[in-house]
This record gives structure tokens, C-alpha cells and sequence, in this order.
């Protein structure tokens, strides 16, 4: 299969949204979320710990409890990652596909009449 130059720079420009997209991605949700979320659940471990027995827990069982759920956002963020990264790049060929066969189309339409022999 032949690429011509358009087709080559879209291989390009597809990869490149593929790798900076989701590493972008990535990074900035995973860092501001999974910090925040974790304190949250430090917090409210300890909380319920102290509501329920009236002594702050044991050192480091909140600490478990907030990786552990850390651990299940980074898995979250890995899909939402890849999704951004992944799911713009056909609707963006499709597009462009679509727009190059509507004005293919229109000059059709614009070309001479087709010869009629009598």
C-alpha cells in the first residue's frame, strides 16, 4: 500500500497525538486527583476511626487504606488515558475522509457534461 504525502504526514500527526495525548493526559489528572483523592481518604478513615473508638488508629493503617484506593484511581486514569489518546485519531481520519469525498463530489458536479453520442 502506497501513502502519498497527506496520508504520511496523517501517520505522523496521529502518532504523535497518540503519545503526547495520553502521557499529557495522564499526568495531569492522575497527579492533581490521586493526591487530593488519597488525603481524602486518609482523612476519613481516621475520622471514622476515632468517631467509632474515640483513639487515633494504629500509624500507617489509614496510610494502606489511602494507597489502595490510589492504586484503583491509577487504573482508572490508565483507561481514561487511553481513551483521549486513542478515540480522536479515527474520528479524525473520518473526517477528513468525509471532507475529501464531499469535495471530490461538488467538482463532479461542476465537470463537464458527460458526451452523448447521437
Amino acid at each position: 500500500m502506497k501513502l502519498n504525502g497527506w496520508q504520511r504526514i496523517g501517520v505522523v500527526a496521529s502518532v504523535v497525538w497518540i503519545v503526547c495525548a495520553g502521557m499529557n493526559s495522564l499526568n495531569t489528572s492522575y497527579d492533581r486527583e490521586a493526591d487530593s483523592a488519597a488525603d481524602q481518604v486518609a482523612k476519613s478513615c481516621i475520622d471514622a476511626y476515632r468517631s467509632a473508638r474515640g483513639v487515633n488508629p494504629p500509624l500507617g493503617q489509614c496510610d494502606v487504606r489511602a494507597d489502595q484506593y490510589k492504586v484503583k484511581l491509577q487504573d482508572r486514569e490508565l483507561f481514561d488515558a487511553a481513551w483521549v489518546a486513542l478515540i480522536p485519531v479515527p474520528v479524525a481520519w473520518g473526517f477528513a475522509y468525509l471532507v475529501i469525498f464531499t469535495v471530490r463530489w461538488i467538482r463532479r458536479g461542476f465537470g463537464s457534461p458527460p458526451h452523448t453520442k447521437a
